[in-house]
């Protein structure tokens, strides 16, 4: 369960640009909701909440996707793969959060990120705070000249939707309350290493929040190459 892969529309994916832009904010706009208990959100803690970046870029003409290594020196989710993002601050939007902490984590500056929307929120897991997904693709970036706050940030490294649309699978997740849930997990191999404290890791496994995130993204992006039996949220045709 999980992975089905569209070999020939994985093979000829086009670039991020305007035409791609046009066709995601139509089905964000258009997306339909979800029973998943984990991006079924009513109810919203007023503190606690978060924002990330779900960077974009281009690479030789390619759409890929740029991640996050949490430091293993943080007390929570060390080691962890994630999107730049944090908390808000009290009378911030999401989208504030998430430029200001990308600015913080790794240097990207605002100015060099448009914005595209925002993915559907999503609970953590105590399902009272939520994350929001502001999806932004980075323009005139020099990646090898990123500021990497090293404390917080352990590596940075992106992946190729290529690589993303054929690397997932599933896992089973299960509360002290009994209730169980799936989501995605991608396990990537090959990928674009652009920073790091330590040596090349022979791959990530980006799981839990951030691969609903990345799910909801490659379902909004390209859903005729990303090919998933998980039923979380599902954008119109």
């Amino acid at each position: 369960m999980g992975r089905s892969v569209n070999s020939k529309a994985v093979a000829n994916l086009p670039a991020f640009g305007e035409s791609l832009r046009t066709e995601f904010v139509k089905r964000i706009k258009q997306s339909h909701g979800s029973t998943h208990i984990r991006f079924n959100v009513k109810k919203v803690a007023t503190e606690g909440n978060s924002a990330v970046l779900v960077p974009l870029l281009n690479i030789r003409s390619e759409p890929w996707v740029l991640f996050t290594q949490r430091s293993l020196s943080l007390t929570g989710h060390r080691g962890q793969i994630c999107f730049p993002g944090g908390r808000l601050a009290a009378g911030e939007t999401p989208q504030a959060a998430a430029l200001r902490e990308s600015a913080e984590e790794i240097g990207l500056d605002s100015k060099n990120v448009e914005i595209w929307g925002h993915l559907r929120a999503m609970y953590t897991r105590n399902l009272v705070n939520i994350v929001t997904p502001v999806v932004g693709l980075l323009h005139d970036v020099n990646l090898n000249a990123l500021t990497v706050q090293s404390e917080e940030v352990r590596s940075v490294f992106a992946v190729s939707v290529e690589e993303l649309c054929s690397c997932h699978q599933y896992t089973r997740f299960r509360r002290p309350d009994g209730v169980g849930y799936i989501l995605p997990v991608f396990d990537t191999r090959h990928f674009k290493m652009i920073s790091s404290n330590d040596p090349p890791s022979s791959g990530y496994r980006i799981w839990g929040i951030t691969a609903g995130i990345l799910h909801l993204l490659l379902l909004n992006l390209f859903p005729s190459a990303y090919v998933s039996n998980i039923k979380l949220i599902h954008p119109p045709a």
